[in-house]
């Protein structure tokens, strides 16, 4: 009998969990789940019509005179930020990235979103993810790790 495609995200239990979990999130973690969520959708028309370096620029653009939050808080919003990319609104890898930085540069938090490149099983492939003082913020250290960065390329443009 063949199944049906979206009966995986209508499945009760593979929710319960994460409902439980998000009914756990106070009013702070709420309030970064939505602005990351507004900030997405702005980040995928801009990647529509908007130049990458210029998209960098701001989402890492740190708001003047904001007083950063404590190293736990940055990985936390870091961390929000990314599960509303990747659970909420299935984002790929680098309008997640530039989410996570613009939440956390709204909250006077510079990071570097970092963009790498593999060749692996004679597959190329690419993923960005958010560094926070050479922390690895919305993926784990390993994963990045197979990676070649090659965002000071991309963040100056081509040519430069």
């Amino acid at each position: 009998m063949p199944r049906d495609p979206a009966y995986g995200l209508l499945d009760p239990s593979k929710w319960r969990g994460q409902i439980g979990r998000a009914a756990r999130f106070g009013p702070r973690d709420w309030a970064v789940i939505v602005e990351a969520m507004a900030t997405l959708v702005a980040i995928r028309v801009a990647l529509r019509w908007s130049a990458t370096p210029r998209l960098l620029s701001w989402a890492s653009r740190v708001r003047p005179n904001a007083v950063p939050p404590s190293a736990a808080r940055i990985r936390r919003v870091a961390w929000l930020a990314d599960v509303a990319g990747r659970r909420l609104l299935s984002q790929r890898c680098l309008p997640r990235a530039l989410a996570v930085a613009r939440v956390l540069s709204r909250r006077g938090v510079a990071s570097q979103v970092r963009v790498g490149v593999r060749r692996a099983d004679d597959r190329f492939g690419g993923h960005a993810w958010v560094e926070w003082n050479g922390l690895v913020l919305n993926d784990s250290g390993w994963s990045v790790a197979t990676y070649v960065p090659i965002d000071d390329a991309l963040r100056d443009g081509p040519g430069r």
